[in-house]
């Protein structure tokens, strides 16, 4: 079975603030045992909207075809807010809900579709993904997550996470796009974004990383030198940049520290637009 590709992403327009840097890797785990990556990520900037999207879903390690669901996720969120965008102008909590509930929709159908296909029964657990869903604009901040992952914001106040502590009773227990009632109870959050001057969204690869758990506090000593890096870089050229990333999520010092996949999305804006 192939792999989809990863890390699509659409390249912002020269009129947008924000400038993007994405990596996806695939974790030393993975490697070892010749399992693809699972995880996934997109950005987009809506013009109609004036707002960047960063979306980022990780496939369950259990499930056999996790890979297209992270993938299908991803793609499906971010055409449901583009054609929000277009017909409202506005990307609100419960446009984000909706986009959320059609990305479940088409995990949903993808399902059913290999489901009909011969060899082997399949399960729903086997298109099991995280999502995290991000959408920023000048005025304001929207934030939706299922499962694992995080939002992590710089501004003059700090570092912040937005993402909920999420306690369980069992290590391996989690909550997936798939998973029945996901959607009710989906963390949702909205706040006011005039001050934010970066923001990053990551799978749990990148979480366990960088923020602190249960205290849900960034790690300054990996986002400091990660954004400094990002706002200094802006006008080195979007591949190079991602590039780089992607380098420095394969390092030595990281996989050491997690042989989970890793996807980060960060964007850094321009100074002159908080003021």
């Amino acid at each position: 079975m192939g792999e989809p590709e990863r890390m699509t992403r659409r390249i912002s327009q020269p009129t947008t603030p924000w400038t993007v840097t994405a990596a996806t890797v695939t974790g030393s785990s993975h490697n070892k045992s010749g399992l693809p990556c699972q995880d996934d990520g997109r950005w987009e900037v809506l013009q109609s909207a004036g707002t960047l999207v960063l979306v980022v879903s990780d496939g369950a390690g259990s499930g056999k075809l996790t890979q297209f669901a992270s993938a299908t996720a991803v793609r499906s969120c971010c055409y449901a807010l583009r054609q929000h965008a277009a017909r409202d102008g506005v990307i609100t909590c419960e446009s984000v809900r909706a986009a959320a509930s059609h990305a479940a929709q088409d995990v949903l159908k993808l399902y059913q579709i290999f489901e009909r296909r011969p060899g082997g029964a399949l399960r729903i657990g086997d298109f099991a993904c995280t999502l995290v869903v991000a959408a920023v604009n000048a005025r304001k901040l929207v934030m939706l997550q299922i499962g694992d992952g995080a939002v992590v914001t710089d501004s003059p106040e700090g570092l912040r996470c937005l993402s909920p502590v999420l306690h369980r009773e069992y290590a391996n227990e989690a909550e997936f796009l798939v998973t029945p009632n996901a959607l009710a109870k989906a963390f949702t959050y909205e706040e006011d974004a005039s001050i934010i001057r970066g923001i990053a969204v990551m799978s749990d690869g990148v979480q366990s990383l960088g923020v602190e758990y249960p205290s849900n506090r960034p790690f300054a000593r990996l986002f400091r030198p990660l954004f400094d890096h990002a706002v200094t870089h802006r006008a080195v050229p979007q591949t190079s940049r991602d590039e780089s990333l992607e380098r420095f999520l394969k390092t030595d010092a990281v996989n050491e520290s997690t042989d989970d996949d890793r996807t980060l999305i960060m964007a850094v804006r321009e100074v002159a637009c908080l003021d």
